[in-house]
């Protein structure tokens, strides 16, 4: 699977930084992302004209430019966030929350069974197409 170096950094005690992206849906953003040193796109569906398929298309140009996609999606919008994770995105930002019923409901729909109730739809871009076993693409999905 892709590393998400955002999760290595912060795991190393590292700063992560970032980019937004609201209103330029172009796939060349990523390698501009990563040329300027930053980490990660922030593909901010909540406050941007982007639609699902910009947001695909740029989390695969993201990840193999070698930056780390993740995107907000608009109030508990479950179910874009699982097409979002199945199009590249390697993380999903739900404004909003504010009771644990929410974020139980957020994380249960990023996640495959048996931590969640994600459905499996096929090999995911963020595995970089590889042949690799569904169970472990679904282990190292919710991890």
């Amino acid at each position: 699977m892709a590393e998400n170096h955002v999760r290595k950094k912060l795991g190393e005690g590292k700063l992560a930084v970032g980019l937004t992206l609201r209103i330029a849906p172009s796939i060349e953003m990523a390698a501009v992302a990563r040329q300027a040193g930053f980490d990660w796109l922030f593909l901010d569906m909540e406050h941007g004209s982007m639609a699902v398929h910009h947001v695909g298309q740029l989390s695969i140009a993201a990840g193999m430019a070698g930056i780390t996609p993740i995107a907000r999606v608009t109030h508990q919008d479950l179910a874009t966030a699982a097409r979002l994770l199945d199009s590249g995105a390697h993380g999903i930002i739900f404004p909003h929350v504010d009771t644990p019923e929410e974020a139980r409901a957020a994380a249960d729909a990023c996640r495959f069974a048996p931590v969640g109730n994600r459905s499996f739809g096929g090999m995911p871009p963020s595995i970089g197409f590889a042949p690799i076993p569904a169970a472990e693409v679904t282990r190292k999905s919710n991890e």
